[in-house]
């Protein structure tokens, strides 16, 4: 598995994250903005997430793809900021309904789609299932699941691809949240 420590030095540090955000900004606030449907928030989370890694640059080892370790970031962000949104209260009581409602409806979809693709991912055969899990829960890469599992990088892509395209015939109306990443 790998690992990647920011360097020690403050000049390659710099350098690094300089990097790491021009390499992946762009993908996190895209992921970012299909699930909030707002570019200012998305924009905001997204400088969020990358914030905090800089915050965090002298303790922190990301374990496996840095751009699987910012995704996941990003769901979390993501899901913090509709759990924030749900306890904040409105100060705009003429709003506030409808707003609560709407962010009520966001968080039931939200649940109810998470709840279904579980279930759909249940009902794949035991290796596919385990490959999906560890790629897509675990962010780890082909290479690392070939290696744990002890089967080819060829056979994870293959059992990658049969999870999706059995996520996207179960859930047509989200299709194209299921991208083939390997």
């Amino acid at each position: 598995m790998n690992h990647h420590s920011f360097p020690d030095d403050e000049q390659p540090l710099q350098e690094y994250f300089c990097n790491l955000y021009e390499r992946f900004w762009q993908r996190i606030y895209r992921y970012c903005l299909s699930h909030l449907r707002d570019e200012e928030q998305a924009k905001e989370v997204t400088q969020e997430i990358f914030f905090a890694l800089w915050e965090r640059r002298h303790s922190l080892t990301i374990r496996g793809q840095e751009e699987n370790y910012l995704i996941r970031a990003a769901k979390y962000k993501v899901f913090d900021h509709y759990r924030q949104q749900a306890n904040t209260p409105s100060h705009e009581p003429a709003t506030e309904s409808a707003h609560s409602e709407n962010l009520t409806e966001n968080q039931v979809y939200f649940n109810a789609l998470v709840n279904k693709i579980n279930e759909l991912v249940l009902f794949l055969p035991g290796q596919c299932r385990k490959v999906y899990e560890l790629s897509r829960e675990n962010g780890l890469s082909n290479k690392e699941i070939a290696s744990s599992l002890q089967i080819s990088p060829k056979a994870v892509e293959y059992h990658i691809t049969r999870a999706l395209r059995h996520l996207r015939e179960n859930l047509p109306e989200y299709s194209e949240h299921f991208s083939n990443r390997t």
